[in-house]
């Protein structure tokens, strides 16, 4: 006989350790029914509280949850780390990631952890693009920018590559360890997968967008890109670098012309400005060949030896 404070379970799910856990921030109005519709598929459901003003951790514990209470917003990068310290703690053998958003259906962990439990990946990462009509137009341009930019920079293909409802086998929550504090650490999980051998496969999932997103799409849309460029700049350096020298040659040769310009109609001292603007992109495009190569090379020598 089943408590009143617990949830039924499906067998097929209890057979393994699956730990959902639900990094949030000031979610008291959606947190209490995410915890208790995720409890039907998890072995235990863990709510990470990054800070919250509100009372986002009182309820998620009236609910039935483990609770993880950061002293201060500490980022949602922070927060998927004691998750993943949490589950490697509870010896899980499958890690879900959910929004606490409301966003993502509970009822989709089966879909998404299946991957995992039949050995077929070791990271599922949920598409809201298999019913794209559901995403708002603005998410959608942003989201296709920063998963075009993030699956070249890691070379791991994905349709959406900032979703937050994931799923990780034992070997990705042992091997996976994260630098982003913030909202670029599902764009990091793509750069990791690739460097750790760690496959990668993705389930369509059909998102629920009912409140107005909480952050502004544009100021959030900057942070994810400061942090993918940062993430390229160290896991792909020779990529980040050659980027950088290809732009300040192409500045170099805009300015190249304008000086030509300046001295064919005669002006000699006009030209002045643009040929040492040349001259000086030219040889940052040149340094920064260079120390793409060196950077490369030094870590390709660490991940060698390590």
């Amino acid at each position: 006989m089943t408590s009143p404070a617990e949830a039924p379970r499906s067998a097929p799910e209890t057979a393994r350790r699956i730990i959902v856990a639900i990094p949030c921030l000031n979610e008291e109005r959606n947190i209490g029914s995410i915890v208790i519709q995720a409890r039907r598929w998890g072995t235990e459901v863990i709510v990470v509280d990054d800070g919250s003003s509100d009372e986002t951790g009182l309820i998620a514990e009236a609910a039935g949850a483990v609770l993880m209470r950061h002293g201060s917003n500490r980022g949602k990068g922070e927060a998927i780390t004691s998750a993943f310290s949490a589950a490697l703690a509870r010896d899980a053998d499958v890690l879900v990631l959910m929004d606490g958003d409301g966003q993502h259906r509970a009822s989709d962990i089966p879909r998404i952890a299946a991957p995992i439990l039949s050995g077929e990946a070791d990271i599922s990462v949920g598409s809201r693009y298999a019913e794209s009509g559901r995403i708002p137009a603005v998410r959608r341009v942003g989201q296709t920018v920063v998963t075009t930019a993030t699956n070249i920079g890691s070379g791991v293909q994905l349709t959406d590559s900032q979703s937050g409802f994931r799923a990780f086998s034992r070997r990705a929550i042992e091997t996976m360890t994260f630098s982003s504090r913030g909202f670029a650490v599902e764009s990091e999980m793509q750069f990791l997968a690739q460097d750790k051998g760690l496959r990668v496969v993705e389930v369509p999932i059909a998102p629920v967008y009912i409140d107005p997103p909480k952050r502004n799409v544009f100021r959030h849309g900057l942070i994810v890109v400061d942090g993918l460029l940062r993430l390229v700049g160290t896991h792909r350096p020779l990529l980040f670098f050659a980027i950088v020298a290809l732009a300040s040659w192409m500045l170099g040769s805009l300015l190249a012309l304008v000086a030509l310009d300046a001295v064919l109609q005669g002006s000699a001292a006009a030209a002045a400005a643009p040929t040492l603007g040349a001259a000086a992109c030219l040889l940052l495009g040149i340094l920064s060949v260079f120390a793409g190569v060196i950077l490369h090379s030094i870590r390709s020598m660490m991940i060698h030896f390590k």
